[in-house]
């Protein structure tokens, strides 16, 4: 194939650069930027480090052409999937790569308005507010603006789809740390 030595077969390198060679973040975007090689991503990390066969990561993809889904699979190797012996897994980046997608890291910039949260400014007694934006959970004082708590908090983990798929713990863990202060 062009610009590809021995693709999802052999040990995996794609066009002049070798493994372990840094991958350039636009080189990182133009691979993981197509449907298909993201659907990939998304079964070997479904597949909870099992090993997946090359057949029965294709059936799982739906692709049904091998030398297409090959292509594909290849420009993975090694950056976000390995090949060993018994099968195709993701690794490190791969799944880094699901999890911000699927969080929507890249895809969601949700607000959240202040909202009153129970609690008291240790400064001036006045009431306290929480809010959410730009990827920060914020408890500010109503009176005096004194912030209480700050936290970076991916977007995708303020919207209901992630709350549904949390654990009601982790959930009520976040509600407390956060809104009621």
């Amino acid at each position: 194939m062009p610009g590809e030595r021995r693709g999802a077969k052999g040990q995996g390198h794609v066009g002049n650069r070798r493994e372990g060679e840094h991958l350039n973040p636009t080189e990182a975007f133009k691979i993981i930027g197509n449907e298909t090689r993201l659907a990939i991503l998304q079964e070997l990390l479904a597949a909870k480090n099992r090993p997946l066969t090359f057949t029965e990561l294709r059936k799982r993809v739906g692709m049904r052409d091998g030398s297409q889904f090959n292509y594909h699979l290849g420009k993975l190797i090694p950056n976000f999937a390995e090949r060993t012996a018994e099968g195709f897994h993701i690794n490190q980046a791969g799944a880094q790569v699901v999890r911000a997608i699927t969080a929507g890291s890249f895809t969601d910039n949700p607000t959240i308005p202040p909202f009153p949260v129970d609690g008291t400014c240790v400064a001036c007694g006045g009431g306290l507010s929480a809010r959410y934006e730009e990827e920060l959970a914020l408890v500010n004082c109503v009176d005096c603006n004194l912030l209480h708590y700050l936290s970076v908090f991916s977007p995708g983990a303020s919207s209901g789809e992630h709350r549904r798929r949390c654990s009601r713990r982790a959930t009520d863990g976040f509600e407390r740390a956060i809104f009621s202060r």
